[in-house]
């Protein structure tokens, strides 16, 4: 889910882009973006990570409920995932540029 809307705010921005200046390739303009979102994700996505408690009494308070520090850890865990897709969608756009 997150990784289709960063495509589709990519998209937005390149084709706004290409209105307002015109004779580029949108594809190729889009993976570049979608390359540079890709590295943002995997570094903010790791620092989630590396949040994760290691000891499972230590995710869960005394109540049953996560802690912070499990909660972030999972939203990182997310973010790791959907960079993965952002590089595949990136080098599929990428290819279709060579295509068109």
């Amino acid at each position: 889910m997150i990784a289709s809307w960063v495509v589709v705010i990519d998209f937005l921005v390149t084709i706004s882009l290409l209105f307002i200046v015109g004779a580029f390739n949108l594809f190729f303009w889009t993976s570049s973006f979608l390359f540079l979102e890709f590295g943002i994700m995997l570094v903010i996505g790791g620092c989630f990570m590396a949040r994760e408690p290691l000891h499972e009494e230590d995710r869960y308070n005394e109540h049953g409920e996560a802690r912070l520090a499990w909660r972030v850890a999972l939203v990182g865990q997310q973010l790791l995932g959907a960079a993965v897709f952002i590089l595949a969608i990136s080098g599929i756009i990428y290819l279709f540029g060579y295509l068109i």
